[in-house]
């Protein structure tokens, strides 16, 4: 469904997009390699922990291009700053070395969200405290309990 209403949003402006419709495998495929990589893609993809670091390291370090650092981003200043805060003995040194990353990777505009659709969750008075999951797509829906 996003893939349809980018399409009819680009042909608005006179952009014209042809949806490919593809599995796992074969888009895994695609981005293996710079030249088939495609323009645009709608990923939907998550930290498996609520830690910056570690997402960071999965998405820009260069040594995952064509795997989890789907832009192809390469960085050896962001590299070497990905290295220190995974391997730095506290908690202080691991977020300096996370958030020179950060900067440098949003200086270069290594990726362009051209659109981040939220979810947007409403319940009335009874239901309480919706325990959120970094693991999971919003929320656990099995661990919602009516509010006494």
């Amino acid at each position: 469904m996003a893939g349809t209403v980018l399409q009819d949003s680009l042909k608005k402006i006179g952009l014209k997009a042809e949806l490919q419709a593809v599995t796992f495998p074969q888009c895994s495929e695609r981005i293996s390699k710079q030249s088939t990589m495609p323009d645009i893609a709608l990923a939907w993809d998550f930290a498996s922990y609520p830690e910056a670091g570690p997402q960071l390291n999965r998405e820009y370090n260069s040594a995952f291009a064509g795997s989890t650092n789907y832009t192809w981003y390469s960085d050896r200043q962001v590299d070497r700053c990905l290295k220190e805060g995974n391997t730095a003995p506290t908690a202080s040194k691991a977020r300096a070395a996370f958030t020179q990353a950060q900067n440098k990777i949003l200086a270069d505009h290594a990726l362009v969200h051209i659109a981040y659709p939220a979810i947007t969750v409403m319940s009335d008075g009874r239901v309480k405290n919706i325990p959120i999951s970094p693991t999971q797509q919003d929320f656990k829906v099995g661990f919602l309990r009516m509010a006494e």
